[in-house]
């Protein structure tokens, strides 16, 4: 059986895995020095492909979507805040066609000193709210 033919929720643990150590290594060369590169990862300031928030619907939570790929497959990190940016929950996504996963990566070091230092006080956070406001 190969990657397609499992089900995202088969793969998602050695996606994560590999998605987190990407993330982990640009997050300890940004802590060194914010405009440093990786030769194959590049800088934190330009990974991934978006950063934005979704408003609520509903029944459904607003939340941030940090988002590294797109189409078959894609994945993302996921941060619902309280009205201050605190991170109150983080998920990994792993989205392929007509098929996803999620796991539950709130309790992950570096996925909250991203989101502290990173998203929130910057103020990424703030504007990519105030954003999908205007």
């Amino acid at each position: 059986m190969n990657n397609t033919e499992k089900k995202c929720k088969d793969r998602i643990k050695a996606e994560w895995r590999d998605r987190s150590a990407d993330i982990k290594k640009l997050w300890a060369l940004w802590n060194e020095d914010s405009d440093a590169n990786d030769d194959d990862l590049g800088n934190l300031n330009e990974y991934g492909l978006g950063f934005w928030y979704t408003p609520a619907e509903k029944r459904r939570a607003g939340y941030f979507v940090w988002q590294f790929s797109t189409g078959g497959p894609g994945d993302e990190i996921r941060f619902w805040t309280d009205p201050q940016f605190n991170l109150i929950r983080a998920e990994y996504w792993f989205l392929d066609w007509f098929d996803g996963a999620h796991i539950d990566v709130t309790d992950n070091e570096t996925v909250r000193d991203i989101w502290e230092s990173f998203f929130q006080e910057s103020t990424a956070a703030e504007g990519a709210f105030q954003q999908s406001n205007s």
